[in-house]
């Protein structure tokens, strides 16, 4: 009979609990930790033990930019993924918290795993219409649970990729358009295939250096130059990306602005630290 009594106050503390929780409208500042632009909850790896930060929203700062990049390290930890979920208490339930509004640009760096997104045509990442991916594995996410992979944008996003064979298994997204970049901040590390930082800009334009620095590990960066053997370095103030040549009455299409041969790429210099 105690073990009786024990067992239906466990279960009338666990309901009370669950309606406190449930009732309790948490803040942005209560639930996350705080870093410039962007909340972000720190987690860690199943497989390895890793810690790392997931984007979980935007500050008031991050709220009014236009351009959204997100850094490859956060607070020391390397930043994985956008968008979290998180279960209520006896687990029948769960909020996405993610990044929306209205932005130009959206730029994610080559550290990033997955993009959580909820499952509502008024949620998930809802941006003006491009995201920029320096990575070779990119996927949407769309439930944790049943890991089930759709996209539900109006209008469809365009996905920017350093190469075109980045993704796999394409035709699982609907709405979501990829394009390969014309603008590539290349590493130059030998076996590297990520892109330090991508862009879509009009040809024959000038552009700035990425937001960030790259990094490796017994070197430091030595600036921006126009090939692989670091002759010529790259003049952001006088240099323009590769302008299309075309011929006499050809008009610029958007197939001509994909095609590789027009691509800028940058290649990082490194000396020895």
């Amino acid at each position: 009979m105690k073990i009786l009594k024990r067992i239906i106050m466990t279960l009338v503390v666990a309901m009370l609990l669950t309606i406190c929780l449930s009732g309790c409208d948490l803040t942005m500042d209560e639930m996350f930790n705080k870093s410039g632009d962007f909340y972000y909850l720190i987690k860690e790896d199943e497989e390895t033990g890793e810690k790392y930060v997931t984007i979980t929203g935007l500050t008031e700062v991050g709220e009014k930019k236009d351009v959204i990049v997100i850094p490859p390290v956060l607070d020391g930890y390397p930043v994985w993924s956008l968008g979290s979920e998180r279960l209520d208490l006896v687990g029948f339930g769960k909020t996405t918290y993610y990044v929306h509004g209205d932005y130009t640009k959206i730029y994610v760096p080559s550290s990033f795993k997955k993009v959580i997104v909820d499952d509502v045509p008024i949620g998930g990442l809802n941006l003006h219409d491009y995201v920029f991916n320096c990575g070779m594995q990119f996927e949407f996410l769309g439930d944790l649970f049943f890991n089930t992979q759709y996209t539900i944008y109006n209008p469809p996003i365009n996905v920017y990729l350093p190469e075109l064979e980045c993704l796999k298994d394409r035709e699982k997204y609907e709405n979501v358009i990829f394009i390969k970049a014309n603008l590539q901040y290349d590493y130059n590390i030998p076996n590297i295939t990520v892109k330090h930082f991508i862009d879509n800009v009009p040809t024959g334009s000038k552009i700035s250096a990425p937001p960030y620095e790259p990094e490796r590990e017994g070197y430091k960066f030595a600036g921006w130059y126009k090939e692989p053997e670091c002759i010529n370095a790259w003049d952001f103030e006088t240099d323009v990306t590769e302008t299309v040549e075309l011929a006499e009455g050809e008009e610029i299409t958007e197939e001509i602005m994909q095609l590789e041969n027009y691509a800028t790429t940058l290649y990082a210099k490194w000396e020895i630290a």
